[in-house]
């Protein structure tokens, strides 16, 4: 009797195994298709052409639809970020009020609040700031300050969000964030910050 309880203790294991594996392959295929998202948007702002193109509006109208349908943002909220981007590239500049309105987007939740909708929510909040032209001084201090809470957050996915965050702007004041993070859990966001951190001393 022990022995089939042993037995069925094992196979659960197993199965709950499988199903964690499961869902890290769904949520890392989510993020995925987000970061080509973000590619095609940044192509399209540094390639000089407007993002108002047809191909480029095509695509925007599906990730808009794909976003809402997922509970993960409005269609409202998407369109907004890809207005600022637009307005953004037109005038090589961002100004401080739509930095503020996205970077607020990093404190909401998903229409549907889950875990995994919340990381592909701040990872698309994260490409559309990512994809800014260059920010002024006083600018980077408010991008700087709102992604170091991300540095030690509890979800491995934000914390390599934070390292790649803190890359874009090369501000040695992420340099005692990142060295720190060198030494954390997650294969990935040694790799990022480590690579963030070279980046930063060859500009020192």
């Amino acid at each position: 009797m022990q022995a089939k309880q042993t037995a069925k203790s094992k196979w659960e294991q197993r199965v709950s195994a499988d199903c964690d594996k499961d869902k890290a392959v769904k949520n890392r295929n989510i993020l995925v298709y987000v970061i080509v998202a973000g590619i095609v948007l940044s192509a399209s702002l540094c390639g000089g052409q407007a993002p108002k193109s047809a191909a480029v509006h095509r695509t925007a109208q599906q990730w808009a639809a794909y976003y809402s349908s997922t509970g993960i943002i409005s269609t409202a909220t998407y369109w907004r970020l890809s207005h600022i981007a637009d307005r953004s590239f037109r005038a090589r500049t961002i100004s401080d009020s739509d930095l503020k309105w996205e970077l607020s987007l990093l404190h909401t939740k998903p229409v549907i609040d889950s875990p995994s909708n919340e990381s592909v929510l701040h990872t698309v909040v994260f490409l559309f700031l990512s994809g800014q032209p260059p920010l002024t001084p006083p600018q980077e201090n408010k991008f700087f300050a709102a992604f170091v809470p991300y540095a030690s957050d509890k979800n491995p996915q934000l914390r390599v969000m934070a390292a790649v965050a803190f890359s874009e702007i090369h501000d040695v004041r992420a340099l005692p964030y990142l060295q720190k993070m060198q030494n954390d859990s997650s294969l990935r966001v040694r790799r990022d910050a480590a690579w963030a951190v070279r980046g930063l001393q060859n500009r020192t």
